[in-house]
This record gives structure tokens, C-alpha cells and sequence, in this order.
């Protein structure tokens, strides 16, 4: 319900500050037929236990986090609402905070400019040092609401 009001573009266009924080996660519940193409996905490159766990939290939030926040970010800008879109990696980000606050825009003087997230889907990097970033987790993003719809399709049809 909510996902067709953000694509009928019925809301209220105001600035939005939506972000995430790398490595967010929380709770899964199993689904038949869905682990093992989650599984391929995220584990194709796995070789350690660590890699597993890196991988399987990963998974976690991207799954219940990042791609919910994208895909929201991505309806508000397409309805031309400025967008300014964020990974959360470091605790020095309450000037932004501040100036979002008072003028719907994080950016403000000795801090580096943070893009709007258009159609170029550039995004700001808050780590020790705030660096512009490009497609985050675009590809996650593709795999969550275009390729595991269509394997989970043709799964069942078999």
C-alpha cells in the first residue's frame, strides 16, 4: 500500500534526508525457495567463515535497510523532491545534520559539498574523511527487485 502511493507520486514533496549505516541488519524469515538464489548471490565469493558471516550480515541489511531506503529514495527524487542520500561510516556528521535541519540542505561552509541524489545517484560517503559516492548498491538493488522476482517466478513454475 505504501509502495503505491510513493508511485502514484501522491505525497507530500518536501526534502528528505534518508540514509543507511554499513552493515545494518536484522531479523530473516525463511522463505521457501528463496535462500538458495540469496545464497548464490551473496556468497558467490565466499572462501572463509569470515566471508560468510561479511556476507550473510550484509545480506541482512541490504535486505530489511538499504534496499527499502533506496527504493524510497528513488521514488522521492523521481517526483522531484530533493534527495540528498547517505552511507553512515563514521560518527562526524552533525553539521550536516544541523544544516539539513535548519535550511533542507546538510551542505554549509568547511564541510564538503554533498550531492543531491539525482539521476546520477550520487550519494555522500560519512567516514573519517566525507567523500562523494556513485550507484549505491544499485546492484543489490537489481538483484532484490528485478532478478529474485523473476528466479522466484520461474521456481514456482516448475
Amino acid at each position: 500500500q505504501s509502495v503505491e502511493v510513493l508511485k502514484s507520486k501522491d505525497f507530500q514533496k518536501v526534502p528528505i534526508l534518508v540514509g543507511i549505516t554499513n552493515h545494518e541488519f536484522g531479523w530473516i524469515r525463511q522463505t521457501p525457495g528463496v535462500n538458495e538464489i540469496i545464497a548464490e548471490e551473496y556468497l558467490k565469493n565466499a572462501k572463509t567463515p569470515e566471508d560468510i558471516r561479511d556476507a550473510f550480515t550484509e545480506m541482512l541489511g541490504d535486505l530489511f535497510m538499504v534496499i527499502p531506503s533506496i527504493t524510497v529514495a528513488l521514488y522521492h527524487r523521481d517526483a522531484g523532491v530533493p534527495v540528498y542520500m547517505y552511507e553512515f561510516q563514521h560518527l562526524t556528521v552533525m553539521g550536516y545534520w544541523a544544516n539539513f535541519i535548519r535550511t533542507e540542505s546538510p551542505n554549509g561552509p568547511s564541510l564538503v559539498h554533498w550531492p543531491v541524489y539525482d539521476k546520477t545517484n550520487k550519494y555522500m560517503n560519512l567516514g573519517l574523511q566525507q567523500t562523494e559516492g556513485q550507484d549505491l548498491k544499485m546492484d543489490k538493488l537489481l538483484f532484490f527487485t528485478e532478478e529474485l522476482p523473476k528466479k522466484l517466478a520461474a521456481l514456482h513454475k516448475a
